[in-house]
């Protein structure tokens, strides 16, 4: 997201010396800043307040992984990270955010791939660094209703009810 600024006829006073001096400034600026990026004035001067963008993440690991969640862990990025964004997109989306270096991202289904960002997040709270994305898959549920059928000596038949969730196969043992 950029911020357009343009500023025309701005007049500026000060005394100096018990003299009123006046400034008409005629600028045609069109500055473009990044997020974060702030403009702050007082009668006597003017300042330009940016956030430079965190460095990226390393080393995005999926772990724990269940039917349902999967946890994130994640080593901080060089400089300073005010917090990090967490987004899971599959079947489902989520984001949020945490202050710490793992996550737990639940609510997900089961049997799905998943892609998995972390960005670094500068204090501000608004300017944002780069995204790291892995993908993971959460586990499969378990069959439902398993039912052994026709069992003679030499074999049987098996019948049951899909999970809930995406399965894309079964492996029977």
């Amino acid at each position: 997201m950029h911020c357009m600024f343009s500023f025309t006829a701005v007049m500026l006073s000060f005394r100096c010396q018990a003299i009123m001096f006046y400034l008409i400034l005629f600028l045609n600026l069109c500055l473009c800043f990044g997020q974060g990026t702030a403009i702050t004035a007082t009668p006597n001067q003017m300042a330009l307040l940016t956030t430079t963008e965190p460095e990226r993440i390393a080393n995005l690991t999926a772990n724990n992984i269940s039917t349902t969640s999967i946890v994130l862990t994640w080593s901080a990025p060089f400089g300073n990270a005010g917090g990090y964004k967490v987004e899971a997109t599959g079947p489902t989306f989520t984001n949020f955010t945490v202050n710490t270096l793992s996550a737990k991202v639940s609510g997900l289904v089961p049997g799905s791939n998943y892609t998995l960002s972390v960005i670094a997040v500068a204090a501000d709270n608004v300017t944002e660094g780069a995204p790291v994305t892995i993908s993971a898959f959460t586990n499969p549920n378990s069959v439902n209703n398993l039912t052994v059928m026709n069992i003679s000596t030499t074999s049987l038949a098996l019948t049951w009810s899909a999970p809930f969730g995406n399965a894309g196969g079964y492996r029977v043992e």
